[in-house]
């Protein structure tokens, strides 16, 4: 913006000059130019300015006045071209202001002519605005081809009109395609001019809208030659998806080369600066691939009269400027036509409100600033030594082998084109834009993924099990069974006794427990039962003697080693027949609970411990001797617990 806003102030300086210099005033060379294409007498003449090594643009100019004129030229004035060449440097030098100087002094010269209704031409913006100001102030039509900068419109003068899209339009294009393209990651590099920084720019924002994260930026001035820096920091910056690059013919085909040579093979994405046989001639083979904007399709059927008329005549085929060349002088006719009128002012005037009218090169259609408006770009790629559009059906990620396509170039480009441009980063021949899994890893792909449908690209499931086949290794799975799954793909069995947790009634039976059909543990038919004798206790208290906590302690470690397999346990005190029986029982009740007592206090789930006291009532010897109340006065533990396969089991605790 500031270069430009720079060259108005230098041009406006220059015109004055000029202008003192004059023998007439543009209001008056204005007033002429009015009054002439009133008269309706001569010829009319358009000028033509452009460089003289670039594109097609003049011959596409000179086609279609030939044609123009054979149909009667402007209401029977035969149409008159005066062609003018201006090297246009983009170079920040003495020889860009003089270049600048070039430019306005031939946009002065043409305005001179009083029969000059309007001017074709001037290749960059940073040239077309000052050559505006000359035009706007003379009262000339001005149709620059290839000005792409925001800045060209925003003076809102009568007799500009743009003809490209702009930067801003074809940034957002590239950054939505690069986005449905499958590109998450880029690079964006531009040279210091304001084309290139603007068209950069934009493109940033349009990554930005459509989730594309800008991993890596560097600019660089047009005259550099040596990249190998800038492509060295961007390798050591890690992989990126693609590169946008918004340059010059020159600059952009030296990093292209440099660049391929040092590794960098993902795709290009270039501006439509890019789009020209003179890039083409300057970058060669290495450059195969490379994307950019246009808004000619060469293949689109109702263009090719037009391509065929343009390879009969000038043995070459029409390039986009020629498009905009051809379409610029009939879309003059046309206005001409439908206005009646060569006057300038009624021509811009019908053209900023015209119906949208149809040319080779898409729709043309102003706003009251002149601006171009709904114009439909598309997508080329350099391929075999010439840019192929692509049809639009292929930016849909349709099949590739679709009747559309017209030759076996075509199809060839295409595949250049699939490869390059639509990512498959796991190379499992689905484009990332439609694989549900983009990332997979060389194991996953083992077994195939998905063609098509809504786990595209995901690692097969034959038995939809949620384990893909590779690892799967029970690839049958009934509907039943993938209630429950291991990380094998088969049927769960959580706790390992052999029943699939869908059918396992008790998912938490202890390994090595023997269950029955609905997976459920068997009890043993037989507790075991360990007795602590009376003598553990001191005489008519429920005191444990310290010989009875070995004794315990001997125990708990048993239950604990089998703890997992125990179901419950009862602890039962017994007394013999002497004294109170009320008494008795309470004894015998308050000694269990004792027992109980010490072993939850030692780690022994009390869960698992119920207690009960039965007194004199459950003698084991007779209550008539010393040695059989002994017998009788004891605490039992009675365990039940789980029946264990037979080679799990160990021997019962002993009682002392």
């Amino acid at each position: 913006m500031s270069q430009y806003f720079l060259k108005c102030c230098m041009s406006l300086a220059i015109i004055l000059l000029w202008i003192g210099g004059c023998s007439k005033t543009p209001q008056e060379l204005k007033a002429e130019r009015e009054q002439v294409a009133t008269e309706g007498k001569g010829d009319v003449v358009v000028g033509v300015v452009w460089t003289s090594s670039e594109g097609t643009f003049v011959e596409g100019v000179e086609l279609a006045t030939e044609e123009v004129n054979f149909e009667g030229g402007f209401n029977g004035r035969k149409v008159k071209l005066d062609k003018r060449v201006v090297a246009e440097s983009s170079a920040s030098s003495e020889e860009d202001q003089q270049t600048l100087r070039d430019t306005i002094s031939t946009a002065q010269l043409l305005s001179e002519q009083t029969n000059l209704i309007a001017v074709i031409g001037h290749r960059a913006t940073s040239f077309a605005i000052p050559a505006s100001i000359v035009y706007q102030e003379h009262g000339v039509l001005f149709f620059p081809p290839a000005a792409t900068g925001l800045m060209f419109t925003r003076h809102n003068f009568a007799y500009p009109f743009r003809i490209m899209s702009n930067n801003g339009e074809m940034a957002n294009y590239l950054a939505m395609h690069c986005r449905q393209m499958g590109y998450r990651s880029m690079a964006v590099f531009n040279n210091r001019s304001t084309y290139a920084e603007e068209l950069a720019n934009s493109f940033v924002e349009g990554a930005v809208m459509n989730n594309i994260e800008v991993a890596h930026r560097r600019s660089f001035f047009d005259t550099r030659t040596d990249f190998s820096q800038l492509i060295a920091e961007l390798r050591k910056k890690g992989q990126v998806d693609a590169i946008f690059l918004a340059s010059g013919v020159t600059d952009g085909a030296l990093f292209i080369k440099q660049g391929r040579k040092m590794g960098i093979d993902v795709p290009i994405v270039g501006g439509e600066a890019l789009g020209t046989q003179k890039f083409i001639d300057a970058v060669g083979e290495i450059g195969e691939g490379l994307i950019v904007p246009t808004v000619f399709n060469e293949t689109a059927k109702d263009i090719l009269p037009f391509v065929k008329k343009f390879q009969e005549k000038y043995k070459q085929n029409p390039d986009h400027l020629a498009a905009a060349g051809y379409d610029t002088m009939q879309l003059l006719a046309h206005a001409v036509r439908e206005n009646e009128s060569v006057v300038p002012i009624r021509i811009a005037t019908y053209l900023r409100y015209m119906p949208s009218w149809q040319g080779v090169s898409g729709n043309f259609g102003f706003d009251e600033s002149g601006e171009l408006r709904d114009k439909k770009l598309y997508l080329k790629i350099l391929c075999q030594g010439q840019f192929q559009t692509l049809p639009v059906e292929t930016l849909k990620l349709v099949n590739m082998e679709t009747s559309s396509l017209q030759s076996e170039q075509v199809r060839q480009c295409l595949e250049l084109f699939k490869g390059l441009v639509f990512l498959d980063k796991d190379q499992d021949g689905i484009a990332d834009k439609k694989d549900i899994c983009p990332s997979s890893v060389p194991e996953d792909l083992v077994k195939g993924v998905y063609p098509t449908g809504d786990r595209m690209g995901c690692p097969l499931d034959a038995d939809n099990d949620g384990i893909p086949d590779y690892r799967d290794q029970c690839p049958d799975t009934t509907k039943l069974e993938k209630e429950a799954l291991d990380e094998k793909g088969c049927a769960q069995d959580s706790d390992k006794d052999n029943i699939i947790d869908s059918e396992d009634s008790c998912l938490e039976t202890p390994l090595g427990a023997v269950v029955d059909n609905r997976g459920c543990p068997v009890v043993a038919e037989t507790p075991e039962i360990f007795t602590l004798q009376g003598n553990s206790f001191a005489k008519g208290t429920t005191q444990l003697q310290s010989s009875a906590e070995s004794v315990l302690n001997h125990l708990l470690e048993r239950l604990t080693k089998m703890s997992a397999y125990i179901k419950g346990i009862e602890i039962i005190g017994h007394t013999d027949s002497k004294g109170n029986k009320l008494k008795n029982k309470e004894l015998s009740k308050d000694r269990a609970t004792k027992v109980a007592e010490y072993l939850i206090s030692h780690g022994l789930s009390a869960d698992k411990i119920t207690v009960s006291g039965q007194g004199d009532e459950q003698p084991v010897d007779s209550n008539e001797t010393e040695e059989g109340r002994a017998k009788n006065r004891r605490v039992e533990v009675k365990i039940t617990v789980l029946q264990q396969k037979a080679e799990l089991v160990s021997p019962s605790p002993a009682s002392p």
